[in-house]
């Protein structure tokens, strides 16, 4: 019985859309599920956790004329994994906050992480494999962004089980584990 030969091109792919999947849908959607756990610990107010959400967006959004750059200079696999490292460490030093401060710079680096694993560049690696089939190639990699929102639920259980600082470990590490 003969192997069955899938096209290299559906491996990047899929791989561009896992990453997209666990990084995004980790802190894009898994911020939610923070909110609570800050407050209770630190007595922040809504206002001041979500302003790191929307600085999320902010620095996210100033960081993409530089990733698409980078993109073009280095290539998407160097920046993916340069973004996943990012996304992993953020991840990590988010579980270790003890001010404001911190928590904030903690965000940034995820956010940069995020905008060197988001879609223009995980599109641009696959772009590169598909002449034919490229948009269904695309919306492959698309529906990682758009199945991810279950990645709240898998935070929110990590947080009832283990606490908000040991969740955000694991994420980290699972960050560095799955995307690198």
């Amino acid at each position: 019985m003969g192997r069955i030969r899938v096209f290299y091109g559906w491996w990047i792919v899929s791989a561009s859309a896992a990453i997209i999947f666990l990084t995004g849908g980790t802190f894009f959607y898994g911020f939610s599920a923070l909110v609570k756990p800050l407050q209770n610990e630190f007595g922040w107010t809504r206002a001041l956790i979500s302003g790191a959400f929307s600085l999320r967006t902010e620095v996210g959004g100033l960081a993409s004329p530089v990733v698409g750059y980078l993109v073009d200079r280095i290539g998407s696999r160097r920046l993916l994994l340069a973004g996943a490292a990012l996304v992993g460490a953020g991840f990590i030093f988010l579980s270790r906050v003890e001010s404001v401060w911190a928590f904030y710079a903690a965000v940034m680096i995820i956010a940069v992480g995020m905008s060197a694993t988001g879609g223009p560049v995980a599109m641009t690696a696959a772009a590169h494999w598909f002449e034919r089939q490229r948009g269904r190639a695309m919306a492959v990699l698309t529906a990682g962004a758009g199945t991810s929102g279950v990645m709240v639920v898998v935070l929110a259980t990590l947080i009832a089980a283990f606490g908000w600082r040991e969740a955000l470990l694991i994420m980290g590490i699972a960050q560095w584990a799955v995307c690198i």
